[in-house]
């Protein structure tokens, strides 16, 4: 007798359960993400004044920066390379980069440091800037740190284990803002940077209990042999990083050069009214990036196919967003920004355009990321910086601030396109092509 035939329905059920399952996880966890990062930064909106908002701007700038940098040389290639290891081999893998991830942290604390004392050597007179130093530093490796254990929860499928460490943070940060509160302490931007600081060591130490990595058999040998590997790809993706940041800070800094501080302040002010749907965006990246990888083993057609449908949709809830938030603005700027911050409108249309043009060009820069084309990437981000940069210091003189903001978005664009180039396979030539039959 003839077996029948499976029933495809039913058999795909399970993998249907199971994507809803981490996309679902995966919102909810950068849900608690994004509202803590936006609830601290209100809080310090109100507590700070513009110019120390816009000098504590500046700082969680940098730490951005470190970490993207951090995060290029191991955890992404962790990311991309985790699928081609064994089973067995994943969990020892990652302990492996992890302890690379600390050694470079450990190096960046120290020369951060012997600054620090040189500084207390010379009469005391950079005591303040060593501060404000320590307090980047100490950010942007814990910062580091924590996103180690976000990216393997969703390299392993297990986004669960992320949301418990966002989660941590978010209870550090209210402990010691509530804390801060009650005792009457007036904060600085130095001592806001350390609260941001002791929440990532919170995510961190939630990050060691939970995922049970064998540090214990890491040696040294295999460590640098894994570190090699990354280097390869990596030293290309350091590129891209500090290229992209010259290109998305590059209004912060012409902006703190031509109108102060002050007008820093305002203008990351105005970036909050899109940070809600922006963290929604970084769920819907840590999503992607490991499942575009495993799609670059069966074929970059389907890769390619998956990055165009997520840019498409992205970009349109972008627009939708964009709508809501300026048809609003009257009513949604006052309630957000308080009282302090007024005639806004300028600032919210110039972060909206900015908003869509960040969206054209992640959809292609994950597709690049999970092909590991990462000397593509560079040369592509070459282009949209130097666009930037023209439209950042052009804009800047016609617009003011709202103009350096646009600047920056037509780097993205320039940069989406030349990405889209470059992610789009040259056709086949005509006397190359097989015959038909």
């Amino acid at each position: 007798m003839a077996r029948a035939p499976p029933n495809n329905r039913f058999d795909a059920w399970p993998r249907f359960r199971a994507g809803f399952k981490s996309i679902s996880v995966s919102f909810l966890n950068q849900g608690v993400s994004s509202a803590t990062s936006f609830g601290i930064a209100l809080l310090l909106l109100r507590w700070l004044t513009p110019s120390e908002y816009g000098a504590y701007g500046i700082g969680m700038s940098i730490c951005y920066f470190y970490a993207g940098a951090g995060n290029a040389l191991l955890p992404t290639q962790m990311v991309v390379h985790l699928p081609e290891k064994a089973e067995q081999e994943r969990l020892p893998y990652a302990a492996r980069i992890f302890c690379a991830l600390l050694l470079l942290c450990a190096g960046s604390m120290g020369l951060v440091g012997l600054g620090g004392l040189g500084s207390i050597a010379i009469a005391l007179r950079f005591v303040p800037e060593a501060q404000f130093a320590f307090a980047v530093a100490a950010a942007s490796t814990l910062f580091l740190l924590k996103d180690f254990f976000v990216r393997l929860a969703y390299s392993v499928r297990r986004e669960q284990l992320a949301l418990l460490v966002n989660v941590t943070i978010a209870a550090t940060a209210g402990v010691i803002l509530l804390a801060v509160r009650s005792a009457g302490i007036r904060l600085t931007t130095s001592s806001a940077l350390m609260i941001f600081a002791f929440s990532q060591a919170g995510g961190c130490a939630a990050g060691l209990f939970l995922y049970g990595l064998p540090l214990r058999s890491v040696r040294w040998r295999p460590l640098v042999a894994d570190a090699v590997e990354c280097w390869t790809h990596g030293r290309w993706a350091l590129g891209v990083v500090g290229i992209n940041w010259v290109q998305t800070q590059a209004y912060a800094y012409v902006t703190l050069l031509s109108l102060g501080a002050a007008a820093v302040g305002r203008a990351n002010a105005g970036r909050l009214l899109i940070s809600p749907f922006l963290l929604l965006v970084t769920a819907v990246n840590q999503l992607v990036v490991p499942r575009l990888a495993e799609l670059r083993i069966t074929g970059s057609a389907s890769m390619l196919r998956a990055g165009r449908w997520i840019t498409a949709v992205s970009v349109a809830a972008g627009a939708l967003y964009s709508a809501a938030l300026l048809a609003g603005s009257d009513s949604i700027v006052p309630a957000l920004l308080g009282p302090s911050y007024s005639q806004m409108f300028p600032l919210a249309f110039a972060w909206c355009v900015a908003l869509l043009s960040m969206l054209l060009r992640d959809g292609m820069t994950n597709v690049l990321v999970a092909s590991k084309r990462f000397r593509a990437l560079t040369y592509a981000n070459l282009g949209g910086a130097a666009a930037a940069l023209g439209g950042v210091f052009i804009l800047i003189r016609l617009l003011g601030a709202p103009g350096a903001i646009v600047g920056t978005a037509v780097g993205d664009v320039v940069l989406a396109i030349l990405l889209w180039n470059a992610a789009v396979p040259d056709p086949v030539p005509a006397a190359l092509a097989e015959p038909r039959a």
